[in-house]
């Protein structure tokens, strides 16, 4: 399997991200975040493709900074479970990620199990 990483600016600070087109949300561990937005309180738990457990305490909107120098401000939700960052679907439209496929390949958008 190919993981697609990209490095964005996060609150003025490189992070290294992987481009997660299962995951509805983007997240990052508390220990790789740069706490100068402010955090609202958040329990919600997301349960992967694999169903690894990741609970949420914090949610922040954060200041992120592309490659191309273009600016946005999107919500980031954060865990204190040892994992990598994940830049998920929320994130991708806003910020032109496209998925390339091979002809003939169909890509269905799956929308988030509100049950978990």
């Amino acid at each position: 399997m190919n993981v697609v990483g990209v490095v964005l600016l996060v609150n003025e600070r490189p992070i290294k991200f992987i481009i997660d087109s299962g995951s509805p949300v983007s997240l990052i561990p508390q220990h790789r975040f740069n706490n100068t937005t402010p955090i609202q309180p958040l329990k919600q738990k997301y349960g992967d493709v694999n169903d690894n457990r990741i609970e949420f305490f914090g949610k922040t909107i954060a200041n992120i900074k592309a490659d191309d120098g273009d600016k946005f401000n999107l919500e980031l939700l954060k865990t204190n479970n040892q994992t990598n960052p994940l830049h998920g679907l929320d994130w991708m439209h806003k910020l032109g990620v496209k998925i390339n496929t091979k002809p003939g390949t169909e890509i269905q958008l799956v929308k988030k199990d509100e049950r978990r």
